[in-house]
């Protein structure tokens, strides 16, 4: 392990700056004048482990009562979100669809043409499909419509 260290930075300044020297040469240089000090510590050492991590640590609030939410005193409105499950199910099944990947490839040429190009798509979308089935904490929540 690296200790933590000290030096003293050193140079050479200008007599009109720090006042008439004696050991001023005769272009007005003071030489070997203290201009600061360097510290450094040793390398963090992140370790291997994050530690212990207990359940509260990896938790996340639910929403309760599931459903209805206003943000503030008043009376929700409007239809009531509900979980009808299979929801993760359907997307993981139909990210990765022709019928999914003709649709970006329509919509991608519709904003080109409006002047908003998206590049090259990506047209392997089974890693998306993958991820759904562990990007989420819950089904997610819908309004019918």
């Amino acid at each position: 392990m690296t200790p933590w260290g000290r030096a003293v930075l050193r140079g050479n300044v200008p007599n009109g700056l720090w006042g008439r020297q004696p050991d001023a040469s005769g272009d007005g240089i003071i030489p070997d004048r203290i201009l600061g000090i360097r510290l450094t510590s040793p390398p963090v050492d992140h370790g291997t482990s994050t530690g212990f991590l207990d359940e509260q640590a990896i938790s996340f609030d639910p929403i309760n009562p599931d459903g209805n939410q206003p943000l503030s005193g008043e009376p929700a409105t409007g239809p009531v979100p509900t979980r009808p499950g299979a929801v993760i199910a359907a997307i993981q099944d139909g990210i990765d669809t022709i019928a999914t990947r003709n649709n970006r490839t329509a919509l991608a040429q519709a904003l080109t043409t409006l002047g908003a190009p998206l590049g090259v798509l990506d047209t392997d979308l089974s890693a998306y499909a993958h991820a759904a089935g562990t990007s989420f904490t819950a089904e997610p929540m819908l309004v019918a419509g």
